[in-house]
C-alpha cells in the first residue's frame, strides 16, 4: 500500500526498470533540513520540561 502510494499508482504494472528507478531517484536529506528537525526537537524538548516543572507540587515552607 505504502509502496504503491509511493509508486504513484500499482506497482505491479510498472516495468522492472520503473520500479528500480522510484528507489534509487529518492531525495537525501539536506544538512538545513535535518538542522530544522534538530531545532525542532530541541524546542519541543525544551517545552516538555517547562510543562513537567508546572506540573511539580509546590513545596511550602512556614518559617
Amino acid at each position: 500500500m505504502v509502496v504503491d502510494a509511493s509508486a504513484n499508482g500499482t506497482l505491479l504494472d510498472k516495468s522492472y526498470n520503473e520500479a528500480y528507478e522510484i528507489g534509487t531517484s529518492r531525495r537525501v536529506a539536506r544538512a538545513m533540513e535535518l538542522d530544522a528537525i534538530t531545532s525542532l526537537i530541541t524546542q519541543v524538548s525544551s517545552l516538555i520540561n517547562m510543562i513537567k516543572t508546572l506540573k511539580m507540587p509546590s513545596i511550602v515552607q512556614e518559617m
